[in-house]
């Protein structure tokens, strides 16, 4: 028997698209032993998970110590794999110390660190229980929700900067929808308190992430914050629902949903990407969603978010750069540069300053490691030569 450790301690949205890797695994191992280490505050999200056999739940108090945990973690996750406590370990998560798979994109990293093809398909795995699925029976019941005509769940707090999203501004948005559609009626996912400010709004704190996705089920449309609830709702627990994200124009593609789901070859003609903060504007979107459909509000409303750079090269600054992760950092623009193309702000980040630091990092000893310096200067040059051609063409 084989036995595996998959390392994907936070965040809830990484580690429900780290459940299409459980399933890999389970689909490339079939009798394997697969044993998850997931964060304390996280691992509500495995529970009925058919992939995995056990949960090494690692401690964590706040979201402040997820590094310092993380590097505990991975220290005697390599003294278990010594004592041949298991066979094989892949360590997922992105941050702190696998940035090399980083593409400025999340899942596509996640599962990058699996080295194999995923076959399997491109869907975050949530089995609910009986219990999960009468509490949201319940709340369904106790709020009237299926009352009204329009049924709307507003992912409201998120927490991984995709979004400029707030409960407040979520609340401003429905009271101008409420005005124009009477029988609508929102429910606020979100682990904060809130207090309504109108009566067919609904707090949906008391339901768990898990549960989130069930109340897809009893809802008609979806507005997102590019965060976990996004991811929930999107899951194999959840109906597919026309889908509103409100997206931070600073991010570009970070938590882009349409942008992944074209990555995978995903339908998402149900998707609607917005970075207008305007309230008045999104409501509106809304509207037009509800009384015309997603199509039409995306003709009227919608946007195709940009590719750009910025916030990528500003993550491997702080993440790779300042940690002196030289060849790391080579690694993830060359994987980036593999997906988009050698963009000119990749270029000169790569000529300008990534090559001059190369030589420096620790790494640099060993020859299968230069290989990656390597590898970027040839790939830079080619490039560079081509563009040179095409000009003097």
């Amino acid at each position: 028997m084989t036995r595996v450790l998959l390392g994907q301690l936070g965040a809830n949205g990484d580690c429900l698209y780290t459940t299409i890797l459980a399933r890999q695994i389970r689909n490339d191992f079939p009798d394997a032993h697969i044993t998850w280490a997931i964060s304390s505050q996280c691992a509500p999200v495995l529970v009925n998970n058919p992939h995995i056999d056990a949960v090494w739940e690692i401690p964590v108090g706040d979201w402040g110590q997820q590094e310092t945990m993380w590097r505990v973690f991975e220290r005697e996750a390599t003294r278990r794999l010594l004592r041949h406590d298991f066979d094989r370990a892949y360590l997922s998560q992105i941050w702190p110390n696998n940035f090399q798979n980083f593409d400025g994109t999340i899942r596509p990293s996640i599962l990058r660190s699996y080295g194999r093809p995923i076959t399997v398909p491109i869907e975050n795995v949530i089995v609910l229980t009986a219990d999960e699925e009468q509490r949201v029976e319940d709340f369904v019941r106790r709020t009237g929700l299926m009352n009204h005509e329009h049924r709307i769940l507003f992912e409201c707090s998120p927490k991984s900067g995709q979004s400029f999203v707030t409960p407040d501004l979520a609340q401003e948005i429905a009271e101008r929808v409420y005005a124009e559609l009477p029988s609508a009626s929102f429910v606020f996912s979100t682990h904060l308190p809130m207090s309504m400010r109108h009566p067919h709004s609904h707090h949906g704190g008391t339901l768990s992430l898990r549960e989130s996705a069930a109340l897809t089920h009893s809802c008609t449309l979806f507005v997102g914050a590019g965060s976990g609830g996004t991811v929930a709702a999107t899951s194999t627990a959840a109906r597919p629902l026309p889908n509103i994200q409100l997206l931070s124009e600073s991010r570009s593609v970070f938590g882009c949903f349409s942008h992944d789901f074209d990555y995978w070859g995903l339908p998402n003609g149900h998707m609607l990407d917005m970075t207008e903060e305007d309230p008045g504007h999104i409501a509106r979107c809304i509207v037009t969603a509800c009384r015309e459909g997603i199509v039409a509000a995306r003709d009227g409303f919608g946007e195709t978010i940009p590719v750009h750079f910025g916030y990528y090269v500003e993550l491997i600054e702080m993440c790779l750069l300042q940690k002196h992760r030289y060849l790391d950092a080579a690694q993830s623009l060359l994987t980036t540069v593999e997906r988009y193309g050698w963009h000119p702000r990749l270029a000169g980040f790569a000529r300008d300053r990534l090559q001059p630091l190369l030589a420096s990092d620790p790494g640099w000893t060993f020859p299968h490691r230069r290989r990656i310096a390597e590898e970027l200067g040839d790939r830079l040059f080619s490039a560079q030569l081509s563009t040179a051609i095409g000009q003097d063409s």
